[in-house]
Formats: structure tokens, C-alpha cells, sequence
């Protein structure tokens, strides 16, 4: 029969049922794409420093800021002074004299001038006020040390003697700065009207006198 000769089975069994269109939709969506790794070569942006890597940079400038004064210091102490550079006491003290000779004759002819203004005489000079004559007298010294110490580190005196004044910092390649022109010359002054007393300290040591340790400056051959 031709029922019989069919070799479908009688009975089919149901397939597996499908699953619902939602879920066949989120399973074939692609998965959400990892960040993509960077680029061989390309630069990453910097980290911004918060205030604790602020405050951690600064402590550490300041501590390599330290340490190398600290090593200009002991460099300064340890190493002696060139034989070549060295002044000596008697050349130190030559030119202070030729440049006092100069301040005096100076500082004389001012009084003398300022007394012929007043119609006065030589006998008749306390007459003049004291104070500010000695505070121009004065202010015009300082004028003459801080122009010339400034200009090349050498007075006239200095210049006769061929010695200059140089910083002593080694980090700032010996160069005199202003600064330390104008305290060293505001320093002088009493050095020398303490008849001499602050130029003691370049007989011992490193040949510095008071002016000189106080401003940070030496005095070395031109």
C-alpha cells in the first residue's frame, strides 16, 4: 500500500521550541567594545600634580637647593685660595691708604668749598652744621666706593695696586653683583672709622676683612 511504502514516521516528534525574538535579538548584539589600548608611539597626557605632589615637589627642591649651598660652603672652607690669586695684607692695606689719601683730600675740599659759600674762614669752620656737612661728606665716600666697587670691583687705590674685589660665591662664577657692592660698601665705612678695626680679620685665614665676610666677597690679583 502505498501508505505503508511512505518511510516518514507516523509520528513526529516536535522540534525544540524557538526562543522568543527578544532574546535571540540581545544575544547576537555585540558586546560592549573595550577601551581601545593606545597606540604604539603616541603620547599619553600628563597627570595633573594634586597639592600633595606639590607640596612633596617643593620639600624636595628645597632640600637640593640646601645640599648645594651646603657643598659651595664646604667647597669654600676645603679649598684654599690660588697662590696666584692671593693679595696679602701689605696690598690690602696700600690701597685702602691711597684711596683714604683720596676721600681725605676729597672731603676736604668739600668742607673748603662749602665754607667759602659761607664767607667764613678756616678758624670760623665750627660754625657750620656739623651734622649734615659730615652726613654729605659722608654720603659722597660711599658714593665714590659703591661707583667703583659696582663698575669693575676696583677702586682707584685697587687699581694702583692691581687687586679687585670679586664675589665668593662658587656657584655664581665669582662675579661681584650689585647687591654685594653696596653692602660691602656700606660696611667699609665703619671698618675704616673704627680706625681700622674691620680690616684685622684679613691678617688671619682667608684674608677676608670684616666688609668682605659680611657681603660675601673677596679680594683676589686683577
Amino acid at each position: 500500500m502505498k501508505g505503508l511504502s511512505d518511510e516518514r514516521p507516523i509520528i513526529s516528534v516536535p522540534g525544540e521550541p524557538r526562543q522568543p525574538l527578544s532574546v535571540r535579538r540581545k544575544a547576537v548584539e555585540p558586546a560592549a567594545s573595550a577601551p581601545a589600548a593606545p597606540r604604539p608611539g603616541a603620547q599619553s597626557s600628563p597627570r595633573k600634580l594634586g597639592p600633595l605632589d606639590r607640596d612633596l615637589l617643593e620639600d624636595l627642591q628645597r632640600l637640593e637647593r640646601a645640599e648645594r649651598r651646603d657643598a659651595a660652603a664646604q667647597t669654600r672652607s676645603a679649598a684654599a685660595i690660588d697662590d696666584s690669586d692671593r693679595v696679602g695684607a701689605g696690598k690690602r692695606l696700600s690701597a685702602a691708604l691711597i684711596d683714604g689719601v683720596l676721600l681725605g683730600s676729597l672731603g676736604t675740599g668739600i668742607v673748603g668749598l662749602t665754607i667759602r659759600w659761607c664767607d667764613l674762614t678756616w678758624a670760623q669752620a665750627q660754625q657750620l652744621p656739623m651734622v649734615p656737612t659730615a652726613a654729605f661728606v659722608a654720603l659722597v665716600f660711599l658714593g665714590y666706593l659703591l661707583m667703583f666697587t659696582a663698575a669693575g670691583g676696583q677702586t682707584l687705590g685697587k687699581m694702583v695696586l692691581g687687586i679687585r674685589v670679586v664675589g665668593d660665591d662658587v656657584d655664581e662664577g665669582s662675579t661681584l653683583r650689585v647687591g654685594q657692592a653696596a653692602l660691602r660698601s656700606l660696611v667699609t665705612l665703619p671698618s675704616v672709622l673704627a680706625l681700622g678695626a674691620g680690616f684685622l680679620p684679613a691678617l688671619m685665614g682667608d684674608e677676608r676683612a670684616l666688609h668682605d665676610r659680611l657681603a660675601h666677597t673677596r679680594v683676589v690679583r686683577a
